[in-house]
């Protein structure tokens, strides 16, 4: 949200089996409790190249998993957004086509596993050029508050009422 906010060095660890076919080896996402100026730490997020799901399972903590879906040949346009919340235990799946970002939206540890094919290609670029995924978590006054990404043309509302930290 603000790239010259002051925050963590290291925002989040990605612990993964190199050459692994999907399969019982999942990656390990750990994300400490932080504050990146008023944005919650969260992963850079990501594209899959060939639009493939990806399911997590929140080991420890408290998570949201924040999707968004691109309308076809653009990276402005944002057709569906979702918010999905876990706990420990919980399973969130990110559906085919669907853009993908991890947040930690407590003051405790956040650690899952992901399960995702080998030929999924991680796809960075449009978030780059976006600064970011179409909504920025916050914290005010105690609550979570979503801000839009004002270098998104079309943003539908996100349904995020029945969630706090």
């Amino acid at each position: 949200m603000d790239p010259e906010a002051s925050g963590p060095e290291e925002v989040y660890f990605v612990v993964r089996v190199e050459g692994r076919e999907f399969g019982p080896e999942p990656n390990i996402t750990i994300i400490p409790p932080a504050r990146i100026g008023k944005e919650f730490p969260k992963t850079f997020g990501h594209y899959h190249q060939h639009n493939e799901k990806e399911t997590y399972r929140v080991l420890y903590g408290k998570a949201i998993l924040l999707i968004q879906k691109p309308e076809k040949g653009s990276i402005d346009r944002i057709e569906g957004v979702k918010v999905l919340p876990g706990k420990a235990g919980d399973t969130l799946t990110v559906p085919e086509g669907y853009g993908h970002c991890l947040i930690n939206t407590s003051n405790d540890l956040l650690v899952t596993a992901d399960w995702e094919a080998k030929t999924a290609g991680h796809v960075y670029e449009p978030i780059k050029k976006m600064q970011g995924f179409c909504y920025y978590l916050i914290e005010k006054d105690g609550k979570i508050k979503f801000v839009r990404n004002p270098k998104y043309q079309k943003v539908p509302p996100v349904n995020h009422s029945f969630y706090q930290p």
